[in-house]
């Protein structure tokens, strides 16, 4: 079962706290990590939820000490990372995706997006970011605003690249929880998760950016669809 956990509570408390969650249900546990560096915490208004404490005193980021818990009591975690905040350049979004790929089971990695009336809309605006007054692409996974240093294009296809084979990388642990449902579901799955990807793609015979630009195709189409 999913359940969601803040990840100061879980590092602050998870001596006593983690090895009673899998007694309650706990199986995938959602941490809201948004980022893994401090600046980009800050941007987000993150740093109180991610922030480890004793004593009264700030210790650090608590993604990490939280993490170890929850693995240690053999439960998965489920990743919520930020990605393409105003001052990220490509160094400091690839650190966000390897600690991911390092240390999440199950990463859900978004942009930040200038939603309607809220404060972080008032401060791309200002800024001049937004690229995309869309709307209707505006659902966390598609990049519609631009930094001080990448194009929203160019942020969306680093996150696309590396997620891939971050969600793939759980199937063995999926197969073990319930392995007829991945073996019935398998190829929808993967054909999902490598939308725009062909043969010629996996063999390394064309550039990765031709596949990113049939996936955002694919979900241009999808959207029609649904609308």
């Amino acid at each position: 079962m999913l359940r969601q956990g803040m990840t100061s509570a879980i590092a602050n408390h998870g001596e006593s706290l983690a090895p009673l969650m899998p007694r309650a249900g706990f199986r995938y546990v959602f941490l809201g990590i948004e980022n893994v560096l401090e600046s980009d915490l800050k941007f987000l208004h993150a740093s109180a939820k991610n922030t480890a404490r004793a004593d009264g005193k700030n210790l650090g980021n608590a993604t990490l000490q939280a993490i170890e818990y929850l693995h240690r009591n053999r439960m998965y975690v489920i990743g919520g990372l930020i990605v393409g905040s105003p001052n990220d350049t490509v160094e400091s979004i690839e650190a966000n995706l390897a600690f991911a790929r390092q240390y999440v089971d199950w990463p859900y990695i978004q942009h930040p997006t200038p939603y309607p009336r809220t404060p972080i809309t008032d401060d791309f605006r200002r800024r001049g970011l937004i690229e995309n007054e869309q709307l209707e692409e505006y659902d966390g996974t598609t990049s519609v605003v631009r930094n001080e240093h990448l194009s929203a294009d160019e942020i969306e296809y680093l996150r696309w690249k590396a997620e891939r084979g971050m969600k793939t990388r759980h199937m063995p642990a999926a197969f073990r929880h319930d392995p007829w449902f991945v073996a019935r579901n398998v190829a929808k799955m993967a054909a999902h998760t490598y939308r725009g990807s062909t043969l010629r793609t996996m063999l390394g015979l064309e550039d990765e950016r031709q596949a990113f630009v049939r996936y955002k195709e694919i979900r241009r189409q999808e959207r029609r669809h649904y609308l």
